[in-house]
């Protein structure tokens, strides 16, 4: 059964997809598939054009690491602990498990930054961060 909008439907398709060069590296495309018809609307051939969003993808890929994850310790955000805190709550309710959250605070850090810099404060929260990871 095909899905509105398929090539046989409506005459072309379009969509993202992954393919591979001669040299077997792996690229993202953009493709639109068309059929070229003759007088009576019978479908000889067809027709592809496609366009590479590699760099795109790795653009969108940046984006998304720079949205959920610190720029200075590379852990996670706040954004990022929120969405994967709401999964593993459903998860457990799901089945019926239970589930651990550890909170870590780092006392008065503020006045490390006051007292020794931020440039020492930084060095600090990159070697916290090393450990737990």
């Amino acid at each position: 059964m095909l899905e509105p909008g398929s090539l046989k439907e409506r005459g072309y398709w379009t969509g993202e997809i992954w393919n591979r060069r001669k040299d077997g590296e792996v690229y993202a495309e953009i493709l639109t598939i068309s059929a070229v018809r003759d007088v009576n609307g019978t479908t000889q051939n067809y027709v592809g054009l496609f366009t590479d969003i590699t760099a795109l993808k790795e653009q969108q890929k940046q984006f998304e690491h720079i949205a959920h994850y610190d720029a200075l310790t590379t852990l996670p955000n706040r954004v990022l602990l929120a969405d994967r805190l709401q999964q593993a709550m459903a998860q457990a309710l799901r089945h019926s498990k239970l589930l651990a959250v550890v909170y870590l605070d780092l006392d008065v850090f503020k006045l490390i930054n006051d007292l020794f810099g931020h440039p020492q404060g930084d060095d600090l929260l990159i070697s916290i961060a090393k450990r737990l990871k």
